[in-house]
């Protein structure tokens, strides 16, 4: 955990120091200086603010899905390094477990051989109770549409709900930040009009609350695991 708070932390550096550029353009008419031409100075060009204010919305949902990935990649390796057996596991790690021999069937194709077999193999899995439980996280899952693109309040909160994290955190201003980065990136506005009415006050209460946010949820992942709430509570 500490490894995520750190990259976390970092990325927020970088935003920060975005920002204080973003307020300099925008709050206090900075201008550009040319050395190498006697000094020459240059105002900033009108519509140029608009287009770093759409940069700023880039770099916050940026902050928004690696975090929430990274926690999910971490979940994934204590759970798989912790060598559950089903039963011990706690009911969402058992269902998010079988939901990945679900994805083996559907790999396979629809051969009846096929999926008779990886149907077999889970059986005699739950049966035997002789497998630890191993979750997967490779690029696929980090590519997901559970984490792709999508994520405001209301979805951080659904996937702290499917692995059993005790978060309940809300927050519209993520869900401004989605909406306005699928706008960017489906080209469904420019980079000039999708920000351009926003004050840089608009623009810091979005960021604060952002990292507020994700700050929290970090915190509630890091109880998760340090409580092993991935686990069955008969045998934790």
């Amino acid at each position: 955990m500490q490894i995520i708070k750190k990259e976390f932390d970092d990325r927020v550096d970088e935003i920060n120091r975005y920002f204080h550029l973003l307020e300099n353009i925008m709050e206090k008419e900075a201008q550009l200086i040319f050395p190498n031409e006697n000094d020459r100075r240059e105002e900033f060009d009108f519509d140029l603010p608009g287009t770093l204010k759409s940069s700023a919305i880039l770099l916050l949902y940026n902050l928004i899905e690696a975090s929430v990935s990274k926690c999910l990649e971490l979940i994934h390796q204590v759970v798989t390094e912790d060598k559950l057996m089903y039963d011990t596991a706690s009911d969402n790690i058992q269902k998010i477990w079988l939901a990945q021999f679900y994805e083996k069937f559907k790999e396979t194709g629809n051969k009846d051989e096929n999926v008779l077999n990886n149907l077999k193999l889970m059986v005699d899995t739950l049966i035997r109770n002789n497998v630890a439980v191993e979750l997967i996280f490779r690029d696929k899952e980090k590519r997901s549409s559970e984490t792709s693109g999508i994520l405001d309040a209301k979805k951080i909160r659904e996937i702290a709900d499917k692995y059993g994290i005790d978060f309940n955190k809300s927050s519209e201003k993520l869900k401004d930040i989605k909406d306005k980065r699928i706008s960017l990136a489906h080209g469904i506005q420019s980079f000039l009009e999708c920000c351009n009415t926003m004050t840089f006050k608009d623009l810091s209460s979005l960021k604060n609350e952002s990292i507020e946010f994700l700050e929290a949820f970090i915190l509630a992942v890091d109880a998760y695991l340090f409580d092993k709430k991935y686990k069955n509570k008969s045998s934790n």
